[in-house]
């Protein structure tokens, strides 16, 4: 984008407001309206609010717990699939990795316990600073 066009975009008026004054009201609105929820996410423990993005990575521990949350699949399966990831961070526990064994314990535990975002497109939604 040009200055020109910069000083255009902040020189401009929409009935008679400037329009960084618009963009700051609708902001201040967006922000007010999603307060609400995201007071009840910070609510949540963090392995709760880390389940978010599990599954959304190319690990194969992550795709085990897609592949678990899924409807169709019964129960002894999903603590199948919880089994393996505890004893793979036992594991990582035991060898002193305790971040890595974390991790799988936290991925153990999403398998029945986890949080979904209703926008199914948030992840290609990326935040940049300008």
């Amino acid at each position: 984008m040009s200055m020109n066009e910069q000083n255009d975009i902040h020189s401009m008026k929409i009935d008679g407001t400037p329009f960084s004054v618009l963009m700051n009201q609708a902001a201040s609105l967006k922000t007010a309206q999603l307060a609400r929820d995201r007071k009840i996410f910070d609510s949540y423990p963090k392995f709760i609010q880390n389940t978010l993005y599990h599954g959304h990575g190319s690990r194969e521990d992550e795709k085990l717990v897609i592949n678990a949350r899924n409807i169709g699949i019964q129960l002894k399966n999903r603590f199948s699939v919880a089994e393996y990831l505890k004893n793979e961070g036992n594991k990582q526990y035991d060898d002193g990795n305790f971040v890595l064994a974390y991790s799988k314990f936290e991925l153990a535990a999403s398998v029945f316990r986890y949080l979904e975002s209703t926008d199914h497109e948030w992840k290609s939604k990326v935040r940049t600073k300008t």
